[in-house]
């Protein structure tokens, strides 16, 4: 074994004093060295296990790139568990936890009130959908590209299919679809599609967008279509007969 080999194998870890003073995107904080390192599966327990080199300021403070306005709430928290952030700054906190991966404090704030629906029920629907994020973010791109087609601001058109794997009883097509007659000519770059596993289910994914879409600041209108099949030849969008109903057909109208 070589001399490089043998120091590969034998690097010291870096030594920490107790004390230790963080520059965290401007904001100066004090703690323990214990403290940082309560969770060892942190961010912060990784980047102060001695594994890994962290860059300091001019002052000597260990420099962290991030916005520190709130993280005195996550010191506050390894310092002692029973500190809690207050209500009116839980879902900037909760957003710092989770990119420290602090997850004992993430689990302690999704039982707040206001954090409850978005991180622990829509979050359940969300891991449901295969893609979510990327379809979520394809829908609006379209919506965008429409705007730079026309060079005005007419309403942004996005037609999304979901497919249910169970089969849909008449019912369920009677309350779902027989709301409107409306019918609308999309093009295949104007679709995205979506899989259920139930009715039930399909009816999650449409509020969960819904929900997340309202909570970015678009303004939309969602018009169930009846079923339909996107003809290849024509590339428009045809009734499928009526013995189908495993397709929920939503037509997302965003205004701007």
């Amino acid at each position: 074994m070589t001399q490089d080999n043998v120091s590969q194998y034998h690097n010291p870890l870096i030594q920490f004093p107790h004390i230790i003073n963080l520059n965290v995107g401007g904001f100066i904080f004090t703690t323990r060295l214990a403290t940082i390192r309560k969770y060892p599966d942190t961010m912060l327990g990784a980047m102060f296990s001695g594994r890994y080199p962290i860059q300091k300021d001019k002052d000597g403070n260990y420099f962290i790139d991030r916005d520190g306005t709130h993280f005195r709430h996550l010191l506050n928290f390894l310092r002692d568990k029973r500190c809690l952030p207050p209500t009116d700054v839980a879902p900037e906190v909760m957003k710092e936890a989770m990119f420290f991966g602090i997850g004992q404090l993430e689990k302690r704030m999704k039982l707040y009130k206001c954090l409850f629906a978005d991180f622990v029920i829509w979050e359940s629907v969300r891991r449901n959908i295969e893609d979510y994020y990327k379809i979520k973010e394809h829908m609006v791109a379209i919506t965008c590209q429409v705007h730079l087609e026309k060079g005005k601001i007419p309403p942004g058109l996005v037609l999304m299919e979901i497919v249910i794997e169970e089969d849909v009883t008449f019912q369920d097509y009677e309350r779902q679809y027989k709301r409107t007659e409306q019918r609308n000519q999309l093009i295949h770059k104007h679709f995205v599609t979506v899989r259920a596993k139930t009715y039930d289910h399909a009816l999650n994914v449409r509020s969960c967008f819904h929900h997340d879409l309202s909570k970015d600041g678009y303004k939309f209108v969602i018009i169930s279509l009846h079923p339909s099949y996107l003809d290849p030849d024509t590339e428009q969008y045809t009734h499928r007969p009526l013995m189908i109903f495993n397709v929920m057909n939503l037509l997302f109208k965003f205004e701007w």
